[in-house]
């Protein structure tokens, strides 16, 4: 068993399970109540049973013998100290401790980890929920410099998730992406006046939210989201052309639509002639591709002068026959055009890369234990080890990154 000063005085088997019976031999070297030093009369035990760790793949109950002693001074009873036992749960500290470091894991379920353990699902989520409770207790956000915020939709709910893009960590889970959530969480860090930029899709509530909370802050279009409405815009006329050939050619062209979607510079020599093919065979799909490619290199520039120029170049050269199909673009540049080339203006390359991985952590977090509540999932998410936005409230904590 090897917990310190216990002494183990049976072990037996029971429906697979461990029943170690052990107590402390040592006597009290003073009255927890009076102090007094004079060694204490024996006065019966009391039994308590609690959780271990499995041996050797098989779960341990520990029956703890506590001896009762009475004070030879002033009179009152008192039980002995349980070294290694948990205070709060009916289980070792070990155990208690090995399911608050496990329960954090996002794909780890409480039914797995209860399982594993032997011992009940709510034994596992009670130690989890007081765990977290400690957590949220003492959480300290670190103002960052550069801000992500995205959002992700968990079982149709949307979340707003932000990020810390300098230190690479995760600092919330929101439970909405509304304007007024957004701003309240901004209000209430630290030093908001230190966040120099702020890294976005393009979702309004929280370009309004920024403006009116970060003053300061320079609001930047993630320069994927961007990129991606050009890749709709292929999307959408390839399906429009696919709809006007045989299934065979509609079957083909379904086969290599990411082919259409992949920069030319990362072609292989048989993709190339594909795509060769298919844009002599349709040559519309020829001006939808350099299109396109073009739209990408306005971000191969070098200032912010520069790429709008080119984004201008790229307009002009839009033919009648696709100018619908890329309106919708437009229009969104127009709208968000401070924001898209902002881009420029920060000294290094800020995007939500980040934020969109930490998405799709959460997403298959999400999957594998299907049904977690919003605040289960924002622990997992916060406090997992890796994340070095957990942190501990301490002086001198609260200082802007950078």
């Amino acid at each position: 068993m090897s917990l310190p000063s216990w002494t183990v005085r049976s072990v037996r088997e029971v429906d697979e399970h461990l029943i170690i019976e052990a107590e402390i031999d040592e006597m009290p070297l003073a009255c927890p109540l009076c102090g007094s030093t004079r060694p204490p009369y024996r006065f019966g035990y009391r039994l308590r049973t609690l959780f271990d760790l499995p041996i050797r793949m098989k779960p341990v109950q520990l029956v703890a013998r506590r001896h009762r002693f009475r004070c030879k001074d002033c009179g009152d009873t008192f039980l002995d100290a349980t070294p290694a036992l948990s205070q709060e749960h009916d289980a070792t500290e070990r155990l208690v401790s090995y399911i608050e470091t496990h329960a954090l894991q996002l794909t780890c379920t409480f039914t797995s980890l209860a399982v594993a353990l032997g011992v009940s699902e709510k034994f596992v989520r009670t130690v989890f929920a007081a765990h977290i409770d400690r957590l949220e207790r003492d959480y300290a956000i670190q103002t960052p410099r550069y801000l992500g915020i995205d959002e992700i939709y968990i079982e149709d709910a949307p979340y707003c998730v932000l990020t810390d893009l300098e230190r690479r960590c995760t600092l919330d889970l929101l439970p909405k992406r509304d304007m007024v959530s957004v701003k309240r969480w901004l209000t209430g860090l630290d030093s908001p006046h230190t966040i120099e930029a702020v890294a976005m899709d393009l979702w309004n509530p929280y370009r309004l939210a920024v403006r009116e909370v970060l003053p300061q802050a320079v609001i930047v279009a993630d320069k994927y989201h961007v990129l991606r409405l050009a890749n709709d815009v292929v999307e959408t006329v390839r399906k429009s052309i696919r709809a006007t050939l045989t299934p065979a050619q509609q079957k083909r062209l379904k086969q290599n639509r990411k082919i259409l979607l992949k920069r030319e510079r990362d072609l292989t020599p048989h993709q190339r002639l594909v795509l060769e093919s298919w844009t002599g065979f349709v040559p519309v799909l020829s001006e939808l591709h350099r299109l396109k490619e073009e739209f990408f290199r306005i971000y191969d520039a070098g200032c912010e002068q520069d790429a709008y120029e080119r984004y201008l170049t790229w307009q002009q050269q839009i033919p009648p026959s696709l100018f619908e199909a890329f309106l919708s673009l437009q229009l969104t540049l127009e709208e968000w055009g401070e924001e898209v080339f902002a881009y420029f203006r920060i000294d290094a390359p800020l995007t939500n890369a980040f934020t969109e991985r930490a998405n799709l952590t959460i997403r298959e977090a999400a999957r594998v234990t299907f049904g977690l509540t919003f605040r289960t999932l924002r622990a997992k998410l916060l406090f997992y080890p890796s994340n070095l936005a957990a942190r501990t409230r301490k002086t001198g904590d609260l200082q802007p990154s950078g």
